[in-house]
């Protein structure tokens, strides 16, 4: 199912008033663009109205307990004049962690607290059986096809409005490269990123990238996306003077998903020495889709 075609589903049973169960889930490989199909209801327009903005996103740890996850929603519901709307709803939390501890990525709608009837909770997870076990609505988000893989490739590696490389041997290791990345979204955009400053070299450039992106048969879904995603890192790496490796493990020492002040970042980054002024390592980092700017 296309992209906006499933995310028009996925919305439909967020708002469905007649849904037997308040359960809506998206299973799939990871990097096959679960969070960001989540991400795109979360900030819809129809979800925003429905729910009248009373929603709240919590990143669920792999390692996180049980008591962890009530933690983390009782901080999300307690601020302003919702922190009287939390009380009294310690069981909830319980249920609620209990049931989705193991999952990935969850988005809690406030109405489920204050009204059962017609609240929502939206998770995403790797595991369908995880949602079977909430009789949840769930939506399969599959990998891309060679030839979608290809086209997102093309765009990250070589531009919208570029032509196509004119030698077929670059050509040739373009399509393998993008072969590599399995249909996951994520790592075509990650290392078509990191291709796009060889697009107007020769082949034998081309031919170590990709050499370079062996991947074991590890049935490991996680080590496989790792080694890929490496691939990008390990490139920043070609650009000593500016020190890019070291800037960005800067931005990974931050807890994953919290949104990074660039004021924090700047001091980090003059212990570094980097070449580059602090807008322009943002700039090279966001445009080899290691970070993002919300």
């Amino acid at each position: 199912m296309p992209g906006h075609e499933l995310l028009d589903e996925m919305v439909n049973a967020l708002l469905d008033p007649e849904a037997p169960s308040k359960w809506v889930g998206l299973f799939g490989m990871g990097g096959c663009e679960k969070t960001t199909l989540a991400s795109r209801a979360h900030n819809g327009r129809r979800v925003r109205e429905h729910f009248h903005d009373n929603i709240v996103w919590i990143t669920v740890k792999k390692d996180a307990s049980e008591d962890d996850l009530k933690a983390q929603l009782l901080n999300a519901l307690e601020w302003g004049e919702r922190k009287e709307r939390a009380r009294g709803t310690l069981d909830d939390m319980k249920h609620l962690a209990r049931d989705v501890a193991a999952g990935n990525r969850v988005l809690l709608e406030l109405d489920f607290i204050a009204r059962p009837s017609s609240g929502r909770i939206l998770v995403t997870t790797r595991k369908e059986g995880i949602l079977r076990s909430l009789d949840a609505k769930a939506f399969p988000v599959h990998q891309l096809s060679m030839d979608e893989s290809k086209k997102m490739f093309w765009k990250f590696a070589f531009g919208v409005h570029d032509p196509q490389p004119s030698d077929p041997d670059v050509v040739g290791f373009a399509e393998e490269i993008a072969q590599k990345c399995e249909g996951l979204p994520l790592a075509l955009e990650v290392i078509g990123s990191a291709m796009a400053v060889h697009r107007s070299e020769g082949p034998h450039v081309w031919e170590e990238r990709y050499k370079r992106l062996h991947l074991s048969n590890d049935p490991d879904v996680e080590k496989q996306m790792f080694k890929r995603l490496k691939f990008s890192y390990d490139e920043l790496g070609n650009y000593e003077g500016e020190k890019l490796q070291e800037c960005f493990l800067y931005v990974a020492a931050f807890p994953e998903d919290e949104e990074i002040e660039f004021t924090d970042l700047r001091k980090c980054w003059m212990e570094v020495g980097s070449e580059l002024s602090p807008t322009a390592i943002v700039n090279e980092l966001e445009r080899r889709c290691l970070v993002k700017d919300k």
